[in-house]
C-alpha cells in the first residue's frame, strides 16, 4: 500500500488543529503511543483527552520534507514540520523532526508518532 502523506498525516494533522477526537479515535491505534518533544509519553486515552482539552491549541502543523518507507505491516514517516500553537495560555514555535509509524490495515492507522526539536 503506497501511502500519500498529504492524505494521512495530513488529516491527522487537521484533526488535531479541529481537535477532531472522532477521527482521531478512529484513526490511531488502540496501542497509540504519543512521544513528545519534552519527554513526555502518552497513551492513546490521555493523549485524546489533553488534546480535547483547553490547555493546547494547535495553530499550525505544516510540514517541511519528510521520506516515506514502507513494508509489508507497517509505512514509516520520518519529516521534518513547522508547529505553531499555545500551550497553557504560552504560544510556542516549534520546528521538530518527527518519526510517524502506521500499521497497514484496510486502511492505514497510526501507531505511533514521536518528535525531537530541531
Amino acid at each position: 500500500m503506497k501511502l500519500d502523506f498529504p492524505a494521512y498525516e495530513m488529516m491527522r494533522y487537521q484533526a488535531i488543529i479541529k481537535k477532531d477526537i472522532s477521527w482521531l479515535k478512529n484513526n490511531l491505534d488502540d496501542n497509540y503511543i504519543h512521544l513528545h518533544s519534552n519527554g513526555v509519553i502518552e497513551k492513546k486515552e490521555l493523549y485524546l483527552k489533553n488534546i480535547n482539552s483547553d490547555n493546547i491549541e494547535f495553530k499550525i502543523m505544516e510540514p517541511i520534507n519528510w521520506e516515506i518507507r514502507e513494508d509489508s505491516r507497517f509505512i514509516f514517516i520520518t519529516g521534518l514540520s513547522n508547529f505553531k500553537l499555545y500551550y497553557l495560555e504560552n504560544y510556542l514555535d516549534l520546528k521538530l523532526i518527527y518519526h510517524s509509524i502506521w500499521k497497514i490495515d484496510l486502511r492505514p492507522i497510526c501507531f505511533s508518532w514521536q518528535a525531537t526539536k530541531v
